[in-house]
């Protein structure tokens, strides 16, 4: 069995990207192939909970690099996936580079930090060039990160959470006419540019 070890939140309420991400992720994962260790700090997920081999540890008020350090020294993960840029990842690249560990590092940019021409942050960087496998959520990403950080990364989409977002069942036309949502922040990296030039294309929409 694959141990993966992500340092992610599970929790039920975490809109945080990176969060939303990784929970679809594991949600889907085969409990038979993959024990899976990532965080929590209120209520998680209910997929998560009910799922097989997985184990949430619990993020307090302080103390917590040192705790899930340990606990991966302890267990050392088959995978690290999708490290963050805080203490914690800081610390177990560093002992994984010390130490040798055979741990493989899985990075997945899905935002920020690669937009502009300002100087990447030395720990995104850090986590692209250290990184065995790295993927970016679009095609456009992973270009970035190529372009900027001589890397080579594939192009894994995000999940949706199928609960609440799935397709309309068949036999059920409607009227209507198509309409877009563009959710997210008018942030210069969510180019919502193409949006408003692809509108102008279609005004039926």
């Amino acid at each position: 069995m694959i141990t993966v070890f992500t340092p992610s939140f599970a929790d039920e309420a975490d809109t945080n990207a990176q969060n939303l991400t990784v929970k679809e992720i594991v949600a889907r994962l085969s409990p038979e192939e993959f024990r899976v260790v990532m965080l929590y700090a209120a209520a998680p997920d209910t997929r998560i909970v009910s799922r097989p081999n997985t184990l949430l540890l619990r993020w307090r008020r302080r103390g917590n690099t040192l705790r899930i350090l340990l606990h991966c020294l302890r267990e050392v993960p088959d995978v690290y996936f999708f490290p963050r840029e805080g203490p914690l990842d800081a610390a177990f690249l560093a002992l994984r580079r010390r130490l040798r560990l055979k741990t493989a590092v899985v990075t997945y940019v899905v935002s920020g930090g690669l937009y502009n021409s300002a100087p990447i942050r030395a720990t995104l960087a850090r986590n692209v060039t250290e990184a065995d496998s790295v993927y970016g959520n679009c095609r456009y990403l992973a270009e970035l990160v190529r372009e900027r950080c001589g890397t080579q990364a594939g192009v894994r989409y995000d999940g949706i959470d199928r609960r609440f977002f799935f397709p309309v069942s068949k036999g059920k036309g409607s009227a209507r006419s198509l309409t877009v949502l563009f959710a997210g922040s008018f942030r210069p990296y969510k180019r919502i540019d193409l949006v408003i030039r692809q509108a102008a294309c279609w005004p039926e929409v």
